[in-house]
């Protein structure tokens, strides 16, 4: 059913070219990678309504790069939204704001951009920038923005008179990330440790089928003092922006460790696969997709077999 509104919402026609002539910018997608350089993430305009990330950068891992999100409206014509038959009357103020949220990532808020609309029939530019840290993005994060009243001074018959009531029918625009590879389903941290192992592996869960399967519960963490660290993150190592080989030795022994340690916790509780039902997301239902996915028997594999099968079955996803 149509939205009935007892007051004037910015449509499309308001928007128009022949109106307030609203412009809404391609998002700007960038990362520093680990030559502390500025990198843009290139994509077709077409795109911008959803960003699928590593289809366009492979070289941006989400657990060794943060992203740095901008966006930008240009409204021609402000005066348009403004008067006393209009959307509200000129002594009051017009703001955008952005809602984030991800089921994925267990993330929302909702920001209010700094620069507000004011009736002026110059031309007014809103930005909205934000910081997506490392190792947090997971799976698909959406961005949907509006319009709402910021100020509300004076007041006629038909327009919004309360402070924050939503004053566009739909969303101004929105788009959705997507993240996708290895960052968004295994957990890579950085530490600094002189003299110490390259990489090694925490457990931080306390119960696997429970407990979420992200950076509280397991980490792979690399460490950044030692000397070969470059080759693994060197952005010209491979398409990927990892060292392939050191990479895949060290996945295969954590997908094996964090296997074993798993069947271990699961089996010191008295359960198992196959009469408890590990919770989405979790450790224990990451294991159990590996398990069906390496042919892993995990009642009677021991560590060395288990590593044997997720390397082997890394060689051959490869091939």
């Amino acid at each position: 059913m149509p939205e009935i509104s007892l007051y004037r919402k910015i449509d499309d026609e308001y928007c128009d070219e022949l109106h307030a002539n609203v412009q809404v910018m391609v998002p700007e997608l960038t990362y520093i990678n680990s030559e502390s350089e500025d990198v843009f993430i290139e994509y077709p305009d077409e795109a911008k309504e959803s960003i699928s990330i590593n289809e366009y950068d492979d070289g941006w891992d989400p657990q060794l790069n943060g992203l740095h999100y901008h966006q930008s409206f240009k409204i021609g014509n402000p005066s348009a939204f403004f008067g006393h038959s209009e959307i509200t009357d000129s002594a009051n103020r017009i703001g955008v704001a952005v809602h984030l949220f991800s089921a994925d990532s267990k993330f929302q808020k909702t920001m209010v951009l700094p620069q507000d609309v004011y009736d002026t029939v110059d031309n007014l530019d809103i930005e909205f920038d934000y910081d997506f840290e490392k190792s947090w993005m997971r799976g698909k994060i959406n961005l949907e923005f509006f319009f709402f009243l910021k100020t509300s001074k004076v007041q006629h018959p038909f327009q919004a008179n309360e402070e924050g009531m939503r004053l566009s029918y739909d969303n101004l625009f929105q788009t959705c990330l997507t993240v996708d590879g290895t960052g968004s389903t295994f957990p890579i941290t950085e530490i600094e440790n002189p003299g110490g192992p390259l990489w090694q592996m925490r457990k931080l869960w306390s119960d696997p089928l429970v407990d979420a399967f992200d950076a509280s519960s397991v980490q792979i963490e690399l460490n950044s003092k030692h000397p070969k660290f470059k080759a693994l993150v060197n952005s010209s190592s491979t398409s990927n922006g990892v060292s392939a080989v050191l990479m895949e030795q060290i996945m295969a022994q954590a997908v094996a460790m964090i296997i074993d340690e798993t069947a271990n916790d699961m089996a010191a509780d008295g359960s198992d696969f196959e009469n408890d039902v590990p919770a989405e997301g979790s450790v224990a239902k990451v294991v159990q997709y590996w398990i069906n996915l390496y042919d892993i028997d995990i009642k009677n594999d021991k560590m060395m077999a288990i590593f044997n099968k997720v390397a082997q079955g890394e060689k051959e996803d490869e091939a």
